[in-house]
């Protein structure tokens, strides 16, 4: 992969296997590997125009890859969650046009936190309740 200039080091004689994988990293490993291209106008904020993901990041954003946070950015240093990996991977995926065989729950079961959702799935299955909560009494009313 490196040979291909799909990976870098963290200089030219040394690779960091053991390092936490930032966002910006793994966007830009995704996008490489996957041969994804889309011009964008406009990127997320607090990307740099110079940053060696920008044009990674900014086709992630085109091609619905990334959502980036709340506020707009997209936290480029920081470390991304095996979530967020599987989350970004299976949409890059779909925008690739490359299907994945159908897995089991059961080989899922290694994980030992796979029914610990994380905050951002907490936050929008509690922010779906009140909606259905909030509809709900409208029909009432």
């Amino acid at each position: 992969m490196a040979s291909k200039g799909v990976i870098n080091g963290v200089s030219s004689k040394a690779y960091a296997p053991s390092a936490k994988v930032k966002r910006a990293d793994f966007i830009t490993l995704l996008v490489r590997t996957l041969g994804l291209q889309a011009a964008a106008p406009d990127n997320f904020t607090y990307v740099a125009e110079d940053a060696y993901y920008y044009e990674a990041v900014a086709a992630a954003k085109k091609l619905g890859i990334a959502a980036g946070r709340s506020d707009g950015s997209f936290d480029p240093n920081a470390a991304i969650t095996r979530q967020e990996m599987m989350a970004m991977t299976a949409r890059a995926l779909q925008a690739s046009g490359k299907k994945l065989k159908a897995g089991s729950s059961e080989e899922l079961s290694g994980f030992t936190d796979l029914q610990q959702p994380s905050t951002v799935c907490r936050r929008k299955r509690c922010s779906a309740r009140g909606e259905r909560h909030r509809k709900r009494r409208r029909l009432e009313a």
